[in-house]
């Protein structure tokens, strides 16, 4: 692809062109010439005693002189005409310098060092899309993921394209103008552009009705999820603690009257499945925690200047450019808000220290967390939210003794039941009759 030099004033880019070449012609040649012509050597080599010859041989070189003296001020007036009518935004003065500085623009385009005709329509036609993208950071990160093939293939690294777009989005807007006219010519150029924003229009429509229909169905699904693991997760820390103190107290009641008949037993199960279910529910909410706990923790390990940058103006560009930093931590940080949403932690009630207004609070400030907000923000959010899992964790620790306890019962009942037969229906025991179904359930039984 064509080279520039990125460190130019964007807006005089094409109009500096040529300026800066410090072989060009120069007007102070003039003297330098009549020098040459007398030269005492040059002359006896031309013919010493020849005076027309002299007088022709000179005229040629100051006409020549003249000629590039012409030259340079018609391209100062060039670079001129063209600044002004770029500043104006008048596209119509722009095309009419195409047919006043034909030679000009010519100059530029063979400038411009393109491979083939290919090459150089290719930079063109990105160079127009690319000056729409411009207008928005979401934009901009677009058209860099679709376009990185073909910025790759004309040599172009799509991390140095988002680089100059992020450092001065205006400045990026007026230098891919610049590149596109001297690829194409502001004809070609102007025409082209159009018609991408036509297209960009008519697309914009039907992807902002299909975007805004998407957006709400995963709002609804994702606060239905919420709700639903909120009051799983309430259940399994609240009513099946419950209900295992609860059946703990009923087993070691029936233990302790020494009753070995076949209800009884099968009270006894029921009681250490409603407790191996507790034990089974806190285990899962420990593994939740932890794993969320985890990658929170891995999120405040990125180094402050890559998380910045997926955060604020230039957040959604960075984050889109697949293999970067910046898209690497996004992906982290969504994945710790993926965590979040699917063990439902909306709720907080029944688990322990934290209140469910605390939990909620810092639940709803931690999900909202999206690259249009201030790093400063998220990681206020990010830090909250530590602090909730930390207090949740030491929660469930405090709780480990006794899920350890009834642990140890389950296993011993279940030893001591190796081997034992389940009623059968129509059994008779203690005066009642097993009618079949689940010999925990009282309605099973009929008295006799």
């Amino acid at each position: 692809m064509a080279t520039w030099n990125q460190n130019i004033n964007s807006g005089g880019f094409l109009a500096g062109i040529g300026v800066q070449n410090e072989n060009a012609p120069k007007a102070s040649d003039v003297n330098a010439t009549l020098g040459m012509i007398r030269d005492n050597n040059e002359a006896l080599r031309s013919g010493q005693d020849n005076l027309g010859l002299q007088l022709l041989g000179a005229a040629g070189n100051i006409a020549n002189t003249w000629k590039q003296a012409d030259q340079q001020q018609r391209q100062k007036a060039f670079q001129q005409d063209y600044a002004n009518a770029y500043a104006s935004g008048d596209r119509g003065a722009m095309r009419g310098l195409v047919t006043k500085y034909p030679e000009q623009f010519e100059a530029v385009r063979n400038g411009m060092g393109f491979v083939d005709e290919d090459q150089r329509n290719t930079v063109g036609s990105l160079a127009a899309s690319a000056r729409l993208a411009s207008q928005s950071p979401e934009a901009m990160g677009q058209w860099l993921q679709k376009n990185a093939g073909q910025l790759t293939r004309v040599g172009v690294n799509p991390s140095d394209v988002a680089q100059m777009y992020q450092q001065n989005p205006a400045g990026f807007g007026q230098f891919v103008d610049h590149l596109g006219i001297a690829s194409l010519g502001p004809d070609k150029y102007f025409d082209l552009q159009a018609n991408h924003a036509k297209l960009q229009q008519q697309g914009q429509y039907q992807q902002g009705r299909l975007a805004l229909g998407q957006q709400r169905l995963q709002q609804q699904t994702a606060y239905q999820q919420g709700q639903l693991a909120q009051g799983q997760q309430q259940l399994n820390l609240t009513a099946q603690k419950n209900r295992a103190d609860n059946a703990n107290k009923q087993l070691e009641l029936s233990l302790k009257a020494g009753y070995s008949s076949a209800r009884s037993q099968a009270t006894q199960q029921a009681a250490v499945q409603k407790m191996q279910d507790y034990v089974d529910a806190h285990q899962s909410n420990v593994n939740s925690v932890s794993s969320m706990y985890d990658t929170v923790n891995q999120v405040k390990s990125i180094k402050p200047e890559v998380f910045d940058r997926v955060f604020g103006f230039g957040g959604t560009v960075n984050s889109m450019i697949p293999g970067t930093e910046s898209a690497d931590t996004w992906s982290k940080i969504e994945q710790m808000q993926g965590q979040a949403r699917l063990v439902g932690v909306i709720g907080m009630k029944g688990t322990g220290p934290v209140s469910n207004a605390e939990g909620q609070a810092a639940a709803r400030a931690f999900l909202a967390i999206n690259q249009n907000m201030s790093p400063k923000a998220a990681r206020a959010a990010i830090d909250n939210w530590q602090k909730v899992l930390q207090r949740q964790t030491a929660y469930l620790q405090k709780q480990q003794p006794m899920v350890d306890t009834y642990q140890r019962k389950i296993d011993a009942f279940n030893t001591g039941q190796n081997g034992a037969a389940a009623p059968r229906a129509g059994q008779s025991e203690g005066g009642y009759t097993f009618l079949g179904g689940d010999p925990g359930d009282p309605n099973s039984w009929r008295k006799n």
